[in-house]
């Protein structure tokens, strides 16, 4: 009778702790394991998307983020895009007015016959800023009882910022029609679409007005305002193999080597640089008129080009992307020439200080080779996708006469800058960047944008259900005190026979208790949990290479 009272809160006593949700994880909370998995599943939707089945204990997903503080917010990539490559239509050059539009469910290969039997054969909307996405993304945790349950990796509303929007300028489309002739500020305001009308919006008069400055040259450049179509431009495969290749493998070693890892982690350093290809200043153009091809020119001021911050993962995929690390090359590289005194000691000092320790990588040589054999396809691909950094000059501070600064990513013509494109395309790669391009009528100019931050979620702990729990917790904790009611009546009824009692009969203290007190259902409620309970799997955080450090 006294194991089964012990045993009866020792039961209680673990329900608990694993059955604080309806996930039964123990410990589970949303500001720690939920900020990990969210984190986790947006980081590796942008390098392993069409990965199936993976495990949460790989060493390769590894986060550096302290979880031994409460964090309020999950960080997730910021993905504003819904196209991904550029426009490939067959014969399909013109797109009537839509009539009617119908809701229907059907598969994807219907879906795919029906668009082939109109000659198209993918469907691209043009990159925009005059409107946020709204995006609700989530991923379901399934109990052991089988029932799903959502949890967020994305939020975000969808909003109108047509005050601050730059890009309805670059194509027309039929909404911009119907935004000309219904705003006052605009020439069109108050007349006709329709052609035989005699106040139509566009008889005997030209759509642009005349331009100067930054759109003059953009007009030269790329082509006329509204004719210009802007397209998101996707990673190249053999970019993301190369940079996820990297990260596994420092990752892994990170997980195995508390030295290694110390030292990984010594070569973080905050400090922003600023990048300018050689070609601008050889070409006389010293002062900058504004970064955005999108907007006018700005005031001018001395030319200072885009500014970063590389991380170390960066500089460290940079360093190994350009062979430097292998005893055969020679250290001294034609990147340090940009900035001798800060590149030299930032950029190539401490990381390759770092990857030539062979107690780390051993026979670094092969290992580093078999590398760079990935990053020379990738950089191939990126040279001919002509990816640019782009920059308004002018060669007087004055002068209202502005340039087009651009610059190839990987140029062979200027070696020197290929660190620099190497860091580049490491943010592009784990969407920190995006490469758009714009399209006109006199060229194209595929661009790269400024480093967008990750949006930050604020976690909701409602998120995580506790209901069905606490229900059949509350079930256990009646079915544990009617067993031990039971089981101090039944003491109190020994001690008053002054044990003249039938010793076995004790050993049905359970079975009496079950059915005549507490009953079936309550005892069938308390067996799933006890398998549920045994068919749950744990799920813990553990840390990996984090120890205190006392003040001096």
């Amino acid at each position: 009778m006294c194991a089964t009272v012990f045993g009866s809160l020792t039961y209680l006593s673990l329900t608990k702790t694993n059955m604080a949700n309806d996930f039964w994880w123990a410990n589970y909370n949303a500001s720690r394991e939920h900020v990990f998995i969210a984190r986790m599943y947006n980081r590796e939707t942008v390098l392993r998307p069409e990965a199936n089945s993976i495990a949460l204990d790989d060493h390769i997903f590894v986060d550096d983020t302290n979880y031994s503080s409460v964090l309020a917010t999950a960080v997730g990539v910021s993905m504003p895009s819904l196209c991904v490559s550029q426009i490939k239509l067959a014969d399909a050059t013109k797109l009537e007015a839509v009539t009617s539009l119908e809701s229907t469910v059907t598969s994807e290969l219907d879906e795919v016959a029906v668009w082939h039997t109109h000659n198209i054969s993918t469907f691209d909307t043009d990159w925009q800023n005059y409107k946020s996405i709204g995006i609700i993304d989530t991923y379901n945790i399934q109990n052991a009882f089988g029932f799903s349950y959502p949890m967020t990796l994305k939020h975000t509303n969808g909003t109108f910022q047509l005050n601050a929007q730059t890009s309805m300028k670059m194509y027309w489309a039929f909404a911009s029609d119907l935004w000309a002739v219904t705003d006052p500020s605009t020439f069109n305001f108050g007349k006709s679409l329709v052609r035989q009308m005699g106040q139509f919006a566009f008889a005997n008069v030209s759509m642009e007005q005349v331009k100067s400055g930054a759109f003059a040259t953009f007009c030269d450049t790329i082509g006329p305002f509204g004719s210009v179509d802007v397209k998101h431009v996707a990673v190249p495969p053999s970019v993301v193999r190369f940079v996820l290749h990297v990260k596994d493998t420092m990752t892994r070693l990170r997980t195995k080597s508390l030295s290694l890892s110390a030292e990984y982690s010594a070569m973080y350093d905050p400090s922003e640089f600023c990048y300018i290809p050689a070609s601008w200043f050889e070409s006389g153009q010293v002062y900058g008129a504004g970064g955005n091809i999108m907007c006018p020119e700005s005031t001018t001021w001395v030319l200072e080009g885009d500014f970063g911050f590389s991380p170390v993962r960066g500089r460290l995929t940079a360093v190994i992307a350009l062979n430097m690390v292998v005893p055969s090359v020679n250290t001294t590289h034609e990147g340090t020439a940009l900035c001798p005194n800060v590149c030299q000691a930032l950029m190539l000092d401490r990381p390759l200080s770092f990857l030539k320790n062979s107690s780390y990588f051993g026979d670094n040589e092969v290992w580093f080779s078999t590398i760079a054999a990935l990053a020379a396809t990738a950089q191939a691909d990126v040279r001919n996708v002509a990816v640019e950094v782009f920059q308004y000059g002018t060669v007087e501070s004055t002068s209202s006469n502005v340039t087009f600064l651009r610059h190839t990513l990987f140029d062979e013509s200027l070696p020197g800058f290929h660190l620099i494109s190497w860091c580049l395309m490491v943010e592009w790669c784990l969407a920190q960047r995006e490469v758009i391009s714009l399209q006109g009528d006199r060229g194209t100019i595929n661009l790269l944008t400024t480093n967008s931050p990750d949006v930050d979620s604020l976690v909701n702990p409602l998120e995580v259900p506790v209901n069905v729990a606490s229900y059949i917790r509350y079930a256990c904790l009646y079915v544990t005190s009617a067993i031990i009611c039971v089981a101090f009546l039944s003491t109190l009824y020994l001690m008053a026979n002054r044990g003249y009692v039938e010793g076995l009969n004790m050993l049905e203290l359970n079975r009496v208790a079950g059915v005549v007190w507490v009953g079936h259902t309550l005892l069938f409620v308390r067996g799933l949990a006890a398998i549920s309970l045994l068919s749950t799997q744990v799920l813990t955080l553990t840390p990996v290479g984090y120890q205190c450090i006392p003040p001096p």
